[in-house]
């Protein structure tokens, strides 16, 4: 039977700049990485299991959630719940991206109004962290 709810989860990584990594789809969006949870997957297995897949990155600490939401997609007929979480990585000198992503930026409160994001609510999030 096919799921009516999805749980979804990115992170706002942060460097030891205070820099935060992102994403570019393929059509030109900027994300954090992130994505969907699996069958059984505990939360932090599913985000580390994300971001490997999405950068290669295998070291890193969450440190908080900053944000929480939901919204209905019509074109999938399913309700989503997303969670955003704050982490830190250290001695990253390299991102090797799937083939979901055709770039990466480690950006910063100067830099982030360079970048369109897939949704306003990502933006939000990053200002609300890189401000700090």
């Amino acid at each position: 039977m096919d799921n009516l709810f999805i749980i979804t989860q990115n992170a706002i990584l942060l460097n030891e700049k205070n820099e935060a990594l992102i994403l570019r789809d393929p059509r030109g969006k900027w994300l954090l990485p992130g994505g969907r949870m699996e069958a059984r997957e505990t939360w932090l297995k599913g985000l580390k299991r994300e971001v490997f897949e999405e950068a290669k990155i295998k070291d890193f600490k969450i440190t908080n959630i900053i944000d929480i939401d939901n919204w209905y997609d019509k074109n999938e007929n399913k309700y989503f719940y997303g969670v955003t979480f704050v982490g830190t990585v250290r001695n990253i000198t390299k991102i090797k991206l799937s083939d979901e992503h055709d770039q990466y930026a480690w950006i910063n409160s100067k830099t982030l109004n360079q970048y369109e994001f897939w949704h306003k609510h990502i933006k939000q999030r990053l200002e609300k962290i890189l401000k700090k």
